[in-house]
């Protein structure tokens, strides 16, 4: 229902949002955006010049005047002719690099944000909605916002400049071309309204459509996808949330012909109106042939340009009406700590032994830690203590659901305890700034990324190569092995978008695990090293590991015993919360689950 108040707040949130991107035009370029608004301003005068010009021309002519008094006149306006196409070359110019330095700023800005959101902010679906939005609309808005505000203010100056001249000619027909073009402002500003609206609710429907189209596409679902018969299922999913999307912009498009048709009868019926004033006019004699001329001129140029009024108006509203959800996003998640360069990082994490520590207090500490994942009321982690010594290397065992992955995100910092405190060499883990946390831990997850770059950079992510760590992180993995069989050794590229080459499971998992040891923390932290390495010996490897570990704090997380049974310490976890400690032979004589799990791997 049309509500005017509701239409006026919404056009108030419209003009805060436009001026914030306005000042983000001139603070990218201001000498440029200047030039921009001279020649808006020049293009704006110039067809209103050309017909005043063309006016005094036909009236010389009408008058038979010498040609004394045409040449110069006919040199003006074969020069104007020649200027509005350059000048509207220089606006277009000018346009696109305005357009190219706002792009990349807002860009940047807007990576800036994703990259210092907190991990837990992924595992809600309304960050993805708002990031697809603003993804979408951080690229195509504010060019769409720059160029309509330019014809915008061309068109409107030039309105400006004929109603002055209505006003002192004929008022009525100010009136009839005015009265038509506020009510199409008012329909325009509505219509822009309810689209964006709708726009919030497409983009669910579209992350719907990406998803499935994803999945029928991707080669981490072709395999899964065929051996189970699911090439039916996904692709009616897909044409089921394709059809949903094209309901609702179908019924938009509906929207826009009703006010491209109303638009059009109010444009001709003050036409019409116009026209009739003029009409009268010539038959009491009041207008020449050459008024009636550039009368009639005028009044098609004036509705072309209060077609184009309307129109930019529509399309500046709209942009800054999704301009807001740019903004909203990139102001209310404020950077909490400065993202430090790369070079800061590398510099922090470029040591050849582990940083020094309090070791008179505990490596890590959890101290009654209280876990849960967004809108579950179970806890995944549970009034855990947990203490681990420097220099330990401990094992975390439990069934699926334990806890134990969910616990390994909160000792990295990823997540922040809903309760209780977990400490690092006495500190508050969540006081740690970025650089004191990539210098102090490291850690390889069981889903660590597979980035399509060389295979030392896969190890090294983002530092310049130091070859004694390279050689002995990736002899450590295990993953030496794998770089023999490249052709390129180490500068080969990894993975397939690239025309790279792909990595077997166990292979990727020993590079990312080469990942996590190159970075030499003091805190090592492993989810599931050793799941999908068949045929590598798990004796050799935790060997490896305790003679490279010198001292760092090493946390495994594994199901397997014969991983866990070499750790100086075992912790078992159920229902989040640690039930059983010690060492092999501790846990064995305690007869509890250890030993149960023990007793079935032996027996399987």
């Amino acid at each position: 229902m049309f509500n005017v108040i509701s239409l006026f707040r919404q056009l108030g949130i419209w003009g805060g949002n436009t001026r914030w991107g306005t000042r983000q035009v001139f603070a990218v370029a201001p000498k440029q955006a200047t030039c921009w608004l001279i020649v808006l301003f020049i293009n704006a005068g110039l067809p209103f010049a050309f017909l005043a010009l063309l006016h005094r021309f036909l009236q010389a002519l009408e008058y038979k005047q010498t040609e004394q008094h045409l040449l110069p006149l006919l040199f003006v306006l074969v020069s104007m002719l020649l200027l509005m196409p350059l000048m509207q070359q220089a606006k277009l110019w000018l346009h696109s690099r305005l357009a190219e330095n706002l792009q990349a700023t807002l860009q940047d800005r807007m990576h800036q944000v994703i990259l210092s959101l907190p991990y837990g902010e992924f595992e809600q679906a309304r960050t993805h909605d708002r990031i697809h939005q603003v993804k979408a609309n951080i690229v195509t808005q504010p060019m769409l916002l720059l160029e309509h505000t330019g014809l915008l203010l061309q068109s409107g100056l030039f309105l400006v400049a004929m109603a002055s001249s209505f006003v002192i000619w004929r008022p009525e027909l100010l009136v009839s071309l005015g009265g038509a073009s506020v009510v199409m402002l008012l329909l325009g500003g509505y219509q822009s309204y309810r689209r964006v609206l709708s726009q919030r609710q497409l983009t669910r429907l579209q992350r719907e459509v990406f998803y499935h189209s994803h999945v029928m596409t991707d080669r981490q679902f072709a395999a899964d996808v065929r051996l189970f018969g699911l090439s039916d299922f996904f692709r009616q999913r897909f044409l089921n949330a394709q059809q949903a999307v094209h309901q609702l912009q179908r019924s938009l498009d509906i929207e826009q012909w009703y006010f491209a048709i109303g638009s059009s009868i109010l444009l001709v019926a003050g036409l019409l109106g116009c026209g009739y004033l003029l009409y009268l006019d010539w038959l009491t004699g009041h207008l020449s042939l050459s008024d009636i001329v550039i009368a009639v001129q005028s009044l098609w140029l004036a509705s072309r340009m209060l077609g184009q009024l309307v129109e930019s108006a529509i399309k500046v509203t709209r942009a800054g009406l999704f301009l807001g959800e740019v903004r909203a996003f990139l102001t209310t998640f404020a950077l909490k700590e400065k993202i430090p360069s790369v070079h800061s990082t590398v510099d922090a994490c470029h040591q050849a032994e582990p940083p020094c520590s309090d070791h008179a207090l505990p490596a890590i500490e959890c101290r009654q830690v209280c876990f849960s994942y967004h809108h579950n009321q179970t806890k995944a982690v549970d009034h855990l203590d947990l203490t681990i010594p420097h220099g330990q290397i401990c094992s975390i065992m439990g069934n699926n659901g334990a806890g134990k992955s969910s616990l390994l995100k909160l000792l990295a910092g990823l997540y922040q305890p809903d309760e209780g405190q977990i400490l690092l060499s006495g500190k508050n883990i969540t006081l740690l700034t970025e650089e004191e946390r990539l210098t102090q831990i490291t850690c390889m997850m069981q889903d660590a990324a597979h980035f399509q770059a060389s295979f030392a950079e896969n190890v090294s992510v983002g530092e310049q190569i130091d070859i004694s760590r390279f050689l002995a992180a990736i002899q450590t993995a295990g993953a030496d092995e794998v770089a023999d069989k490249l052709p390129e050794r180490e500068h080969a590229l990894l993975g397939r978008l690239f025309k790279g080459t792909e990595l077997s499971g166990g292979e990727w998992q020993r590079v990312t695990l080469a990942r996590s040891l190159y970075r030499q923390a003091s805190v090592v932290l492993l989810d599931e090293p050793t799941s999908a390495l068949d045929g590598w010996s798990e004796q050799d490897w935790f060997a490896r590991l305790r003679a490279w570990a010198n001292g760092r704090t090493v946390v495994v997380v594994t199901h397997r015993v014969t991983t866990a049974m070499q750790a100086d310490m075992i912790h078992i976890m159920q229902e989040g919360k640690i039930v059983e400690s010690g060492d092999h032979q501790q846990l064995i004589a305690m007869n509890g689950l250890y030993q149960a799990a023990w007793s079935h791997q032996g027996d399987s």
